[in-house]
């Protein structure tokens, strides 16, 4: 990496940063939104995607999105896919101060995992240069078809799932994997079209824009969905190391990137990669169940409905109840 890259590497780590915090946007609008007044899938994305927040997220996840074009244009894949996965280092802080979620032990290891991956990652694809040219249309289509298709596909089955008093509420980790396929598969197709040597009227020509704009607007609807239910915490980092490195292996297979040369690099590199998946993998599937306590303040294993768990659109900002809700528990 010579000091001409640095500009990109800046703006890669800048990119990514711009994106959580207009999640943090959409995270706020979808808590607001109320269940009862959407009972359908498709209008609860809908309501969420044209509040005034989510449109003003919307805004700066495009300004990130303008970030990533830069650093696409100018780093390899394999430069750049550490630095997006190195701001990571933002998301609790981001967490933490607008919606106090506080990590669990196993949510700071992963996190340090995702750290040392990215190191790895970084050492072992610090000299790669530019390279690569446009994938044919099959196999365009035979890789990115099934990245469309199964996020989908297991976002439904999860989401119509068995729910109930007794269910067990999940961390969302899911969510942020079939977001973070779409993405993946969005920024892949924003990576096409940065090595593409077309004017903006040509670009349109080829498949690139429109598999954008569908994978994107996907992903970022099933992750607005999510972070209505789950903390941005979880959901964020799960989307963020599965949609970077679906980017990384994606887009270095179909536009014939350059790998590291030898083998001790190469298995630096696939240590990396194996570390990332890791990281998911120590993250807890379902959050810790707390016990319920009467008035007194003591454990009451006999519970009626109003101890309950209260859902997250039922609280503020600040999580404490609304007060049509307190109300309405009160009876």
């Amino acid at each position: 990496m010579t000091p001409e890259d640095w500009p990109a590497v800046c703006a890669a780590f800048a990119s990514s940063g711009v994106y959580f915090a207009g999640i943090a946007l959409l995270k706020v609008a979808a808590d607001r939104v109320r269940p009862p007044d959407v009972p359908s899938l498709t209008r609860l994305a809908v309501r969420l995607l044209t509040t005034r927040l989510s449109i003003a997220g919307a805004v700066v996840m495009a300004v990130g999105l303008i970030l990533q074009w830069n650093a696409l244009s100018a780093l390899p894949l394999p430069i750049a896919q550490p630095v997006f996965v190195s701001s990571l280092a933002m998301l609790p802080a981001i967490s933490l101060l607008c919606f106090t979620e506080h990590p669990s032990g196993r949510e700071l290891l992963a996190l340090a995992l995702v750290a040392g991956a990215t190191a790895m990652t970084a050492a072992a694809t610090a000299d790669i240069p530019l390279s690569g040219h446009p994938p044919s249309p099959r196999l365009l289509t035979v890789i990115v078809a099934p990245c469309l298709m199964l996020p989908i596909a297991l976002f439904v089955i999860y989401e119509t799932g068995p729910v109930g008093r007794h269910a067990r509420p999940s961390t969302g980790v899911v969510f942020g994997l079939t977001a973070g396929v779409l993405i993946g598969t969005a920024e892949v197709a924003l990576n096409a079209m940065t090595r593409l040597p077309f004017s903006a009227a040509d670009l349109l020509g080829t498949p690139y824009p429109y598999l954008f704009v569908i994978a994107a607007g996907l992903g970022v609807s099933q992750l607005q969905v999510a972070l209505r239910r789950h903390r941005m915490l979880v959901v964020v980092l799960v989307a963020t190391v599965v949609a970077k490195t679906h980017l990384l292996l994606t887009g270095t297979l179909l536009h014939k990137e350059t790998w590291p040369a030898g083998t001790a690099t190469a298995l630096l590199l696939a240590g990396g990669i194996a570390v990332l998946a890791a990281a998911i993998a120590v993250l807890p599937r379902y959050e810790a169940a707390a016990p319920e306590r009467s008035g007194s303040g003591a454990v009451n294993p006999e519970a009626g409905p109003e101890s309950e768990p209260v859902p997250a659109w039922a609280r503020g900002t600040d999580g404490r109840l609304r007060p049509a809700d307190r109300r309405h528990r009160g009876r």
